[in-house]
């Protein structure tokens, strides 16, 4: 086990893990679901593959839609390995806003969570629904100020001007 843990990386780490432990901690703290068990191991499995749906959802489905309605604006891919040749702070700045997305979409699915578990088991999570809420504003706040800054620095690092 212990092996396993040096071969993990932070992107895996703050992307898959965290992002799934969070969301399972939130819907078995807001409801009456209870997902974990008390086997660390299979904890661990739950969380990171948790984790890696709700990373998953939120590059297929959310971050399309974000650039579909202009929210976010990408740098052409080729200019972006350019300048991640010259400045390799760029790379690291690209990991926080991946993280930034996936717990955006954890939020959302979190919301969406108590909508379905309410109309299922019943109950009204009322301050877990505003809690939620509240992540999403942040998170989705956070991606995009972290891709504009990207953005900016690609730019910068390509020698072009703001």
């Amino acid at each position: 086990m212990d092996g396993l843990w040096e071969k993990i990386s932070s992107y895996n780490i703050f992307n898959n893990l965290f992002p799934g432990a969070l969301f399972i901690y939130l819907l078995e703290r807001s409801t009456n679901v209870i997902l974990s068990t008390d086997d660390v191991v299979k904890n661990v499995v739950l969380y990171y593959f948790t984790g890696l749906i709700i990373g998953r959802v939120g590059s297929i489905v959310f971050e399309p839609i974000l650039k579909f309605i202009r929210v976010v604006k990408f740098i052409p891919y080729g200019e972006y390995i350019s300048a991640c040749q010259k400045d390799s702070k760029i790379e690291v700045l690209q990991e926080t806003a991946n993280m930034y997305r996936t717990l955006f979409s954890m939020s959302l699915i979190f919301f969406a969570s108590l909508f379905f578990v309410s109309f299922v088991i019943g109950g009204d999570y009322i301050a877990s629904k505003l809690i939620s809420f509240f992540l999403i504003v942040v998170f989705i706040v956070s991606y995009v100020k972290q891709i504009k800054f990207i953005t900016s620095r690609v730019n910068r690092a390509n020698g072009k001007l703001p």
